[in-house]
């Protein structure tokens, strides 16, 4: 009966070292099959947002060179880039096309200001407008005579019809007197547009003529650098610029135009840096100088320090970060799960099982506020930490393994 009781003893205590055995051989294949996850609790961050921005430099001052209208190019001294002194010659026109424009400009002087002569002898009225004042002046004389002796032979009693028709008179007159002083008003205007119209004309038949001594000359009238050159030889030499100098001593500035969501958290008066192109190293200790609407964009300006190693037209790219205010809850990035339309994050959940307490995780919806290349601000509470990497894809409901300090 002993021999009997101890071999039931050693079979059941080696059942449950076999059953310890696979249960520690479970526990490690779990630990193995099971995600190991990352986790942090959200906390107060203020969110960077970096945004990069194409553009070019350009000369706070310009002077712009224009040409002559009805005249044509003959030759382009000019080039970008270019340094010039005062006199050193931009381009030239050609000479016929420039006698031809400045006999038209003379005769057309000579047309405005003997139109001039002819608005100073209207200035009060022309001579018919003035003759219907004063008659309408002398039938109200007239008018009133007639009623005046009427009134004497009727016993002191005005007459009915003597009475309208000083009436009448006197309406006569205010409308010719109101019609005279349009007519001077007018004649005023026009007297100011055609003394306009003539100092214009002046200054082109000025230029013409200096031109016109200089053999087509056009001259740098400052020393200084070109900026753009839009002349072109044959081509006409229209009022549009034909090019620019830039004087010496000109500052320099940075202009982008961004959409309004990358100039959204941007503001006067934040430092960037602006790398132009072809440079490796970007110039720093920068702010920006006005930031503004352009149409459906925003445009920013940035002043370039004096000693920058720039030239007007130069393709550069600003650099700037911008700070949030203090958002009370963040996460990391990537925490964040799903689309604009679905945020959510994985919690960790304490659940019991036949094998005791294991770890799930719990999907928790929740709103965006803002975000940047690292973190994500959200607006609800959360429970616990969130999940913010695993060794593993994990959905809603898989059971994870926590990561502890010191875990390898």
């Amino acid at each position: 009966m002993e021999i009997r009781e101890n071999r039931y003893f050693r079979l059941l205590t080696g059942f449950f070292a076999v059953m310890l055995a696979l249960t520690a051989i479970s526990r490690a294949a779990d630990s193995v099959t099971v995600a190991r996850v990352n986790t942090e609790a959200a906390r107060q961050a203020t969110l960077a947002h970096r945004t990069t921005a194409a553009g070019k430099i350009l000369a706070s001052d310009q002077m712009y060179i224009r040409g002559e209208e009805g005249t044509f190019i003959d030759k382009v001294n000019a080039a970008p880039g270019q340094r010039v002194e005062a006199g050193d010659v931009l381009f030239t026109l050609d000479l016929k096309s420039l006698q031809d424009q400045l006999l038209t400009a003379e005769t057309e002087l000579s047309e405005l200001k003997l139109g001039l002569k002819r608005a100073q002898m209207d200035s009060g009225g022309t001579a018919a407008e003035r003759e219907a004042v004063e008659t309408a002046r002398r039938d109200l004389e007239r008018a009133r005579a007639d009623s005046e002796l009427n009134t004497e032979l009727n016993g002191g009693v005005q007459l009915l019809a003597d009475k309208r028709a000083v009436e009448n008179a006197e309406a006569a007159l205010r409308t010719a007197e109101k019609q005279l002083a349009e007519a001077g008003e007018r004649n005023g205007v026009d007297l100011d547009l055609t003394e306009l119209k003539i100092r214009q004309k002046e200054r082109e038949v000025d230029d013409l003529r200096r031109i016109s001594r200089s053999g087509g000359q056009v001259k740098a009238e400052i020393a200084g650098t070109v900026g753009e050159v839009n002349a072109r030889a044959g081509a006409a030499a229209t009022k549009e610029t034909l090019c620019t100098l830039i004087p010496d001593g000109a500052e320099y500035i940075f202009e982008a135009e961004l959409t309004d969501e990358d100039a959204k958290y941007m503001k006067a008066g934040d430092p960037v840096s602006v790398l132009p192109e072809g440079k490796n190293v970007p110039i720093s200790g920068l702010q920006i100088w006005s930031i503004g609407s352009s149409g459906d964009k925003t445009k920013v300006t940035v002043r370039m320090t004096a000693d920058a190693q720039v030239s007007h037209g130069m393709a550069a790219s600003l650099n700037h970060t911008g700070i949030s205010q203090s958002y009370p809850r963040t996460i990391p990035l990537s925490a964040l799960r799903g689309s604009e339309r679905n945020y959510y994050v994985l919690t960790l959940r304490e659940a019991n099982t036949v094998l005791g307490q294991e770890l799930k995780a719990e999907k928790v919806e929740v709103t965006l506020i803002d975000k940047d290349g690292k973190r994500a601000a959200v607006e609800e509470m959360l429970d616990g930490k969130v999940i913010s990497g695993s060794s593993k894809p994990v959905e809603a409901g898989d059971r994870v393994r926590e990561v502890q300090d010191g875990d390898q």
